[in-house]
């Protein structure tokens, strides 16, 4: 049947420098209707030839031409163009929605191509946004030698993170790959004000000065070259913000991302970490204290409940000659 239908090769020749095959197989009039091949002989066991459709019974059934398949199961690929205005990752979302409530048991949908890809870049800029968040803090203690102080610098984040958010809603952005990028570099440059203005006040406190006057000292003296590189900033990541000029569409949302937390980041920096740097004082105090006295946490925290306020670091004993 193979060889009459579809054809077998039985031998090679060569013209004009080539060579080609020859494939022995019915007529065209003999094997084009699905009734031919009810006229083809098969031998049987004894070696006699019977009619195959004496064996055999054809039903035509309508089918795919060619099946494809991923990781060793039959697929279909469904191609689409996000709406203008609309965001990939909602489109994705919306359309796992719906395969979840339309497609009938044994069935799933997973994205693939330009969506599998964008997939796996926001989980990797997510990795890298946690992992910045947590080398930002081993380095900051490290250099302050105090597990609070880093707490009080990283407070920046969370004001320039809801500045970006803002400044992309406002401007009809979504939450893209350029965006995130630009979240990414603001986690790095948000919390310089609050390096200057913790490592200056911990550099006045050095010299004697009680928590609350250093603060009052620190945040006037700080405040010209926070604003002089926040504004040095804001500037620079204007132009690509407007997006003049060829292929700037793909930096807007990183510079817009980057205006918005600047901006405020820098006005709430001014009025937050001091306030955070003192809570964070009072409690390193009063666990200072209750270390010295011998007690528990929980009991040390009972007695701050009951109105019990730590006492004030006492200052260094000197000894006069």
């Amino acid at each position: 049947m193979n060889a009459a239908i579809g054809g077998t090769r039985i031998g090679k020749f060569k013209d004009g420098g080539r060579r080609y095959d020859i494939r022995a197989r019915l007529l065209s009039p003999q094997r084009e209707r699905p009734e031919d091949i009810n006229g083809l002989y098969v031998r049987s066991s004894k070696g006699g030839m019977v009619r195959l459709s004496d064996l055999v019974r054809i039903e035509q059934e309508p089918t795919l031409q060619a099946i494809t398949r991923k990781d060793r199961e039959r697929a279909i690929t469904i191609f689409a163009n996000v709406t203008p205005g609309a965001s990939q990752s909602d489109a994705i979302a919306s359309a796992q929605t719906i395969a979840r409530q339309v497609l009938p048991d044994g069935y799933r949908a997973i994205p693939s191509g330009s969506s599998q890809a964008f997939k796996e870049s926001f989980d990797s800029l997510k990795f890298a946004f946690i992992l910045g968040i947590i080398v930002a803090y081993m380095v900051l203690a490290a250099q302050f030698n105090a597990f609070t102080h880093p707490l009080t610098v990283l407070l920046a984040l969370p004001f320039s993170l809801s500045g970006a958010l803002l400044m992309l809603w406002i401007f009809g952005q979504s939450l893209n790959v350029y965006s995130m990028l630009g979240l990414i570099l603001l986690m790095g440059i948000a919390k310089k004000n609050s390096i200057m203005l913790v490592d200056f006040t911990n550099q006045i406190r050095e010299r004697g000065v009680e928590r609350h006057e250093a603060i009052m000292q620190a945040c006037p003296i700080r405040l010209r070259p926070i604003l002089m590189t926040s504004l040095a900033t804001i500037a620079g990541a204007i132009p690509p913000a407007l997006a003049l000029g060829a292929g700037a569409e793909t930096q807007r949302p990183m510079a817009i991302t980057l205006i918005g937390g600047m901006v405020v980041s820098t006005l709430l920096t001014l009025l937050v970490v001091p306030a955070a740097y003192s809570i964070l004082d009072d409690m390193v105090n009063w666990n200072t204290e209750r270390q010295r006295r011998g007690e528990g946490f929980w009991v040390g925290l009972t007695g701050l409940r009951n109105g019990r306020r730590p006492a004030p670091p006492s200052a260094p004993e000197t000894t006069t000659v």
